[in-house]
């Protein structure tokens, strides 16, 4: 599955020239596990300025897997920053592993917010959720009544599989 935000095509997420164009596009109901979800870092790097809302799990047998693009013309940098308060968010979801984005939260710019937020209800819960080799970076902002944390697991049962260069 591919995200591009400059791609053109029927936008169905099939491949490079007809990927989503947003990660609102996605949808989830045709991602599950052992599926990989490309977004595209175009040559050098690209910006995108929404929140990340993981809609789909993976399973015990396959993960379901985020990350930039591989292939010439997408394998840029992607960078994911304020747009909204939460710059990833992970609601009762399983089985999920995100790896080499980077995070960018302007401090004060958004209202309270998480750069990395999982959360989950007490009988659902966030499962087996690895973060591999993200970065993640604060930058100061304008309103300095606002609040920002990198990273917050609110679940009845969290489980942080791997947690590595956040």
């Amino acid at each position: 599955w591919f995200v591009d935000k400059n791609a053109g095509g029927s936008n169905n997420g099939s491949s490079w020239a007809s990927a989503w164009r947003s990660f609102s596009a996605i949808q989830w109901n045709q991602i599950g596990a052992n599926d990989t979800i490309f977004i595209s870092g175009g040559t050098d790097s690209t910006v995108y300025t929404e929140t990340l809302t993981v809609g789909a799990s993976g399973s015990p047998s396959g993960l379901l897997v985020i990350r930039p693009g591989l292939s010439t013309g997408h394998n840029g940098k992607v960078v994911i920053q304020n747009g909204n308060p939460n710059l990833l968010y992970i609601y009762n979801r399983q089985y999920i592993k995100v790896e080499k984005i980077t995070f960018r939260a302007t401090w004060g710019a958004m209202p309270n917010g998480f750069a990395l937020y999982l959360r989950g209800t007490y009988s659902n819960g966030v499962n087996v959720i690895y973060l591999d080799s993200l970065t993640v970076i604060a930058e100061s902002g304008t309103n300095s009544g606002a609040s920002y944390q990198f990273l917050t697991a609110y679940s009845g049962h969290p489980t942080l599989g791997y947690v590595d260069s956040v």
